[in-house]
């Protein structure tokens, strides 16, 4: 499921900034951005979002303002004084602005050796990253309530859908009766031929089996119950629901092959209509 999350957490150095960003997905990947020098404690981050989100693509932003001091930076004269000789020969002696030699690589570099300093922002990003993980969770939860509704929804559409094909099953076998009886009397008529009326009740009878569904509506009635009961439950399993929706589309199809009857064929074209938007939704269910 989408969502974002901020969390922010400061002492008298630094402000720290952690930005949670979900996107839908059948997996968990996270991703982590921006403040290099804290991707030591990753695992420790990604463990904690695995507690309480298993998909979705996370992406995390880290942000750090620090207040800088005169121990923040240091410059390594050495290398400034290399850099000043080297272009120096290439420039024919002329001199070389300052400002341009301190932007190369190596003449300034972050003071880092301050461990205790370092601990102490790791320990306000996994401050920030607690607060964004729970309002992450929170954008979530407001959108898995709405999907439920919608699920619900569906679900019902599908009962009535289902309920219609077993009214209209019966009077399938019916129709088909009173066509063989009809098409029987007029060959009668033409060949002046009689046939056993047991020989009509049984081929009545084959056809009556090979189109009955009422096994795939029974079937079909549990699984949306069970369907129901998941998504009531506040442990709701998104990879339960993916297996229903499998089998719904399972029974659905048997339905369509087994029906002879074009009412019944068109409940099946919503049925599976209404099913797969209920798949693609659930694919995203926790």
């Amino acid at each position: 499921m989408t969502g974002q999350g901020i969390g922010q957490a400061a002492d008298e150095h630094s402000n720290v900034s952690v930005e949670l960003r979900s996107v839908n997905s059948r997996f968990l990947k996270i991703n982590f951005s921006g403040a290099d020098c804290y991707h030591s404690i990753s695992s420790d981050m990604e463990n904690a979002i695995r507690e309480t989100v298993r998909r979705g693509t996370i992406s995390v932003h880290i942000k750090v303002d620090g207040q800088l001091n005169e121990d923040s930076f240091r410059i390594n004269t050495a290398v400034l004084k290399t850099y000043q000789r080297q272009l120096a020969e290439l420039n024919q002696g002329e001199p070389v602005a300052l400002s341009e030699i301190l932007n190369l690589p190596g003449v300034v570099s972050e003071n880092i050796s301050n461990e205790e300093h370092q601990k102490q922002q790791q320990n306000l990003v996994k401050q920030a990253l607690a607060a964004a993980i729970e309002k992450l969770n929170e954008m979530r939860k407001q959108e898995g309530q709405s999907m439920a509704q919608q699920l619900a929804e569906n679900c019902q559409q599908i009962t009535d859908l289902v309920e219609q094909v077993r009214s209209r099953s019966p009077l399938v076998v019916d129709a088909y009766a009173q066509r063989l009886q009809e098409r029987i009397n007029q060959m009668l008529e033409k060949m002046d031929m009689k046939i056993d009326r047991k020989d009509i009740v049984r081929e009545i009878g084959i056809f009556s089996d090979r189109c009955d569904v009422n096994e795939e509506l029974v079937r079909l009635k549990s699984h949306l119950e069970q369907f129901q009961q998941i998504i009531a439950d506040e442990n709701c399993s998104g990879r339960k629901l993916d297996f229903l929706t499998q089998e719904l589309l399972r029974e659905t199809n048997t339905i369509g092959s087994k029906s002879n009857d074009a009412e019944i064929a068109g409940h099946v074209v919503e049925m599976k209509t209404v099913i797969e938007r209920m798949r693609e939704m659930v694919q995203n269910v926790e």
